[in-house]
């Protein structure tokens, strides 16, 4: 039913998870605004988790990485996160959003785990964009 599914709403999305787990591409933020749901950014550790499903617990997945051997659909999210939105649930929804969102600490694992597919990696900082300055663009990713 879901299969093909490019460009979903949050609705479809919700209603999808309450189902099975899905890769959700597009803005990291805008997962924030769905209720209850459980991070994973690797799909081969949730895949591993998977063999033992029965010490899983019963959560709504959603996997961060594009992995295209992965057997769940993916979907592209189609809301973009404004300030409003995120001040209405941060304070609920705080630990979901740490879980989404890049670290400082965590850009040299990041940058390592991407480069091995390239020669040449060229690194750019800009200090001083908030997140909403870079959420339009596909290539930047904001911490």
């Amino acid at each position: 039913m879901y299969e093909g599914i490019n460009r979903v709403n949050t609705k479809i999305i919700d209603e999808m998870l309450d189902r099975f787990p899905i890769h959700v591409i597009g803005n990291p933020l805008s997962l924030c605004l769905l209720e209850n749901i459980k991070p994973e950014h690797s799909y081969e550790f949730f895949k591993k988790r998977l063999d033992c499903i029965f010490l899983m617990p019963n959560e709504r997945y959603v996997i961060l990485e594009d992995n295209n051997k992965s057997p769940f659909p993916k979907a592209n999210i189609d809301i973009i996160a404004t300030p409003d939105n995120i001040n209405a649930v941060i304070d609920d929804r705080l630990e979901t959003f740490s879980s989404i969102l890049l670290h400082q600490s965590d850009i040299a694992k990041k940058i390592i785990n991407q480069a091995y597919k390239y020669d040449i990696v060229i690194f750019i900082i800009v200090d001083g964009l908030s997140y909403f300055d870079c959420r339009e663009r596909s290539n930047i990713i904001p911490c």
